[in-house]
């Protein structure tokens, strides 16, 4: 998913995640001027309680976040921003 980040031209992101702040998704983004938060997941994986509070506060505070499982549904929060 990284590799897909880096080649789009109106995508600045950073990997944000570590293990030391809870909760910070693992790619924060800006996608023409908004603020995406995208949280990474395996197939079986489930966020955190610390995880869905920020996406919660991103977007209560005007930002797009999510979690995504697959290519697509990264794909699908870049396009949102775009819009």
């Amino acid at each position: 998913m990284k590799e897909w980040l880096e080649v789009q031209p109106d995508i600045h992101f950073y990997k944000a995640s570590d293990r030391y702040n809870k909760g910070i998704p693992d790619f924060i983004a800006c996608v023409r001027g908004k603020f995406v938060g995208i949280e990474l997941k395996a197939k079986d994986g489930k966020p955190t309680p610390h995880q869905l509070l920020f996406i919660k506060q991103l977007q209560d505070a005007g930002g797009i976040a999510g979690v995504c499982y697959t290519l697509a549904e990264v794909k699908a929060l870049v396009e949102k921003a775009r819009k």
